[in-house]
Parts: C-alpha cells; sequence; structure tokens
C-alpha cells in the first residue's frame, strides 16, 4: 500500500505507473489538464519557431516572408526589374518575350509566366 501526494490516498501499488509518484488516475488527469491548457500556447510557439527557421528576406525590401521565391510579393518582384528615369518613365529590365514584351513570374496565378505590364495595371489599379 502507498499514498498518493496528490489525492492523499492510500492505494495498492498495482494502481501506480513505475515511473510517478501519483496514482494511474491523478497522473492521467494532470496530464489532460496540462495538455488541453497549453494547446493553443503550444501552436503559437509551434508557428513561431516555424516562421523563424523558415522565413527569409526579401531581395529588394527585405521583408521577412515564407516561401521558396526571392520576392514577399509580385510588386516586389516587379519593381525590382524596372528602373524609373526622371522623365517619368518606366524602364523593364527582366526578360522578355518573343514579342519584346516584359515578362515575370505571377505568383498568386499559380506562378505561371504574365506580362509586366498587365501585372502593373493590377497592382496599381487593384484589379483581380
Amino acid at each position: 500500500m502507498r499514498k498518493c501526494p496528490k489525492c492523499k490516498i492510500e492505494k495498492n501499488i498495482n494502481e501506480y505507473w513505475k515511473t510517478c509518484s501519483y496514482c494511474k488516475e491523478c497522473q492521467k488527469e494532470h496530464w489532460r489538464n496540462r495538455i488541453n491548457k497549453n494547446k493553443e500556447e503550444y501552436a503559437e510557439r509551434r508557428a513561431k519557431i516555424y516562421a523563424r527557421k523558415n522565413s527569409h528576406p526579401c531581395k529588394r525590401c527585405d521583408e521577412l516572408f515564407i516561401g521558396r521565391r526571392e520576392y514577399c510579393s509580385i510588386k516586389c518582384n516587379l519593381l525590382d526589374h524596372v528602373i524609373k528615369r526622371k522623365t517619368g518613365c518606366w524602364e523593364w529590365q527582366g526578360p522578355l518575350t518573343t514579342h519584346g514584351y516584359g515578362q515575370t513570374g505571377d505568383y498568386e496565378n499559380g506562378g505561371r509566366h504574365a506580362a509586366a505590364h498587365r501585372l502593373s495595371y493590377r497592382i496599381y489599379k487593384k484589379v483581380k
């Protein structure tokens, strides 16, 4: 016979786990309370750890983001390939299509290539 330090009831030795000082009932309750109490906190902590390990800075604006791309957004991708002239013109410095139009990856549209002038219009006119 042994007395459980949590419930203060004397119980048979078979009613204890080999590695714990509490009886089986008290130990189960302890773990149940511990897990349910910390579920949200644990998920939040794991999300922060994941973000810290898997985030990297954007090539243009140095904002941290998670993903395999070099840029955090289509806007950064577009602006990194443009030189703004004093005349107000934007000169495209990125890859070109066979017809001479600027093209870049559209991350929000499945990663397919898209014409730069169309992406620019969509970004600055807020069109989906």
